[in-house]
């Protein structure tokens, strides 16, 4: 015979439906140490419904209340339940209206559904009704259901191809069994996980008992089988940065300047340095174009390029010097560069190049469809380990380098980092995801994906144990002029939205309007539980008698810092100084207390 375990809130004994039937359960209380207590009396109608849905002759339902979930449910208090499961009942199958959306112990209870699953148990889970990603029913050894309103009998349900989310039946508005009053109308994924559950002990009387044996046959009797939006799309190959050696640089602009600074963090060594001979920079060096204390390099005529001197060209943007060079000089140089067996690594996306889009020596950031994962529902993945963010009030003040300077103090700290950069060079320095919406953007998908694929690598970042996790935007974050459709922060938005900060930390100019700096404190605040905890000048401040375009910047003193903060320190906030020593030690111990607390 068929054993059944329901895990819930326990059956109303003397309800019409069944009050001549003979009832079998317990109940289990503690979050920690599961007690057995003998009454699984429901008080609340979830239990009741649930069984009233299962129940039918020659199976053996085993109702297990869980004490006090219907007002929410600790983690450990589902993985004890199913350890109690485990070590002390014979179960066949096992349904769990119920789960959880985030925690801490998600690889523990990964670990006893695998472990259930491996002795042959088959666990039938519903999703969270709220609409988030939920376990164990996003568990591979798992039957996840969710509702799906095509199903509109009690037997009918739709298979999904999909690696988390496997069946839709009815969950819609429907009679249900209950406490008091002894029937409602009421709707949720929890009905419809009752129902497969029923369906399967159907397929079990036949004699099918495996979880690929159920899955097959549910595909096979589904009203319909079909694949989530986004779930037939191509193989999606990505190519990998060489892991070291030789690094030569051309042009010498923006970008590249970090690759200088933060050279000890990247596991290459710059030997050249290239530039166009109409920008002023040839001949002079690294240490005098900077104006800081790094690494001298002299600076060559990119015509004069050493080919034996590297064994990896770092192309950066290339855009503002095209008008100094005949017509193909860039593919012509990549050419050169691959008969020479060199590895590229561009800034720039050079899928229209076909001698680059497939070739495993060229590298290049790009966001496809393909990359994003299935829009299963719209369900996001709860995010369970700290996420700071680093957001800025414009372009050009330092965001990238705030990003290293952290990530170089939470490694150093021990912490396991994990990052998420919008820089095209973020992979050199070990990123985990490169996500380019800066420059010349190559990141070709819309709002709604951008969320689902930084959620998915936010997960991702969780299950690989890291830590603490960094991401940082580009430019501005909110709209400083409605008058250009170009000045909108669409995509900034969208990346902030799909990492969703816990923390943030904001960049700003010495020279921004207070109530710029207060509008953009108030949207990001307006996320779910993010908070702004500091704010970092950029250390540059546009001269005082600028006049035109083209405004000249100087590099500010820390007196003059101190003299320039004052205008935002109604904010609440403490400030700091980008680069300076003393101030990013403290606003990293500003990071640490904030979620220490």
């Amino acid at each position: 015979m068929i054993n059944c375990i329901i895990l819930d809130t326990g059956v109303r004994h003397k309800h019409k439906a069944f009050k001549e039937e003979h009832l079998s359960g317990f109940s289990l209380k503690g979050n920690h140490e599961s007690e057995v207590q003998d009454d699984f009396e429901d008080l609340y109608g979830h239990g009741t419904a649930v069984f009233d849905i299962i129940r039918e002759p020659d199976i053996n339902i085993t109702n297990i209340r869980l004490d006090g979930i219907e007002n929410g449910m600790a983690e450990t208090q589902l993985i004890h339940a199913l350890q109690y499961i485990d070590g002390h009942c014979h179960a066949d199958i096992v349904n769990l209206s119920l789960g959880i959306t985030a925690g801490d112990v998600k690889d523990e209870l990964y670990g006893i559904c695998r472990k259930l699953y491996e002795k042959g148990v088959i666990i039938v889970s519903a999703f969270d009704n709220e609409g988030a990603m939920s376990y164990p029913a996003a568990f591979d050894c798992v039957i996840g259901v969710v509702t799906d309103s095509e199903c509109s009998r009690k037997n009918e349900f739709v298979y999904y191809e999909d690696e988390c989310i496997n069946i839709g039946a009815k969950g819609n508005l429907q009679r249900l069994a209950w406490t008091e009053p002894e029937y409602v109308f009421m709707q949720g994924n929890s009905f419809a996980c009752a129902h497969v559950t029923k369906q399967i002990i159907q397929l079990m009387k036949e004699g099918i008992s495996t979880f690929e044996q159920i899955l097959l046959a549910l595909k096979k009797r589904a009203k319909k089988c079909c694949y989530l939006n986004g779930s037939q799309k191509g193989e999606c190959v990505k190519k990998e940065l060489p892991a070291g050696g030789r690094i030569a640089l051309f042009p010498f602009n923006k970008e590249m300047h970090s690759l200088i600074r933060f050279s000890d963090m990247m596991p290459y060594k710059i030997s050249k340095v290239y530039d166009c001979k109409y920008t002023g920079r040839v001949g002079s060096t690294t240490k005098a174009v900077l104006n800081d204390e790094v690494e001298e390099i002299t600076i060559e005529n990119i015509c004069e390029i050493d080919m034996e001197a590297f064994d990896a060209f770092v192309f950066g943007h290339f855009e503002e010097l095209e008008a100094f060079y005949e017509d193909g000089f860039r593919i012509k140089l990549i050419k050169r560069l691959l008969e020479k067996s060199k590895y590229i690594i561009s800034f720039d996306e050079l899928s229209e190049y076909e001698a680059c889009s497939s070739n495993d020596k060229v590298y290049f950031p790009v966001v496809r469809e393909e990359h994003v994962p299935p829009n299963r529902f719209g369900k996001l993945f709860r995010i369970n380990k700290p996420v700071i963010g680093v957001f800025g009030t414009s372009s050009q003040q330092g965001k990238f380098s705030l990003q290293l300077i952290l990530r170089k103090k939470f490694m150093e700290a021990g912490y396991e980092t994990g990052q998420i950069g919008t820089e095209p060079q973020a992979g050199m320095f070990g990123m985990d995801y490169v996500f380019p919406i800066g420059y010349n953007r190559s990141a070709h998908i819309d709002e709604w994906q951008t969320v689902l694929l930084l959620n998915s690598q936010l997960k991702e970042l969780c299950d690989k144990g890291k830590e603490i996790i960094l991401v940082g935007s580009q430019a501005n974050t909110v709209v400083y002029d409605t008058g250009n459709l170009n000045r909108y922060t669409f995509i900034q938005n969208a990346f902030f939205q799909g990492t969703n900060p816990d923390a943030v930390v904001l960049v700003v100019n010495a020279y921004d309007e207070p109530e710029y700096v207060g509008r953009t404190i108030s949207y990001l605040q307006s996320g779910e539980n993010t908070k702004v905890i500091a704010l970092v000048i950029f250390p540059m401040d546009i001269d005082e008698h600028w006049r035109g375009m083209n405004y000249k910047k100087h590099k500010l003193s820390y007196e003059e810092f101190l003299e320039k903060k004052q205008k935002f320190v109604s904010f609440g906030l403490p400030i700091f100084l980008l680069g300076n020593d003393e101030d990013m030690e403290q606003l990293f111990a500003e990071l640490i207390d904030f979620f220490e607390e």
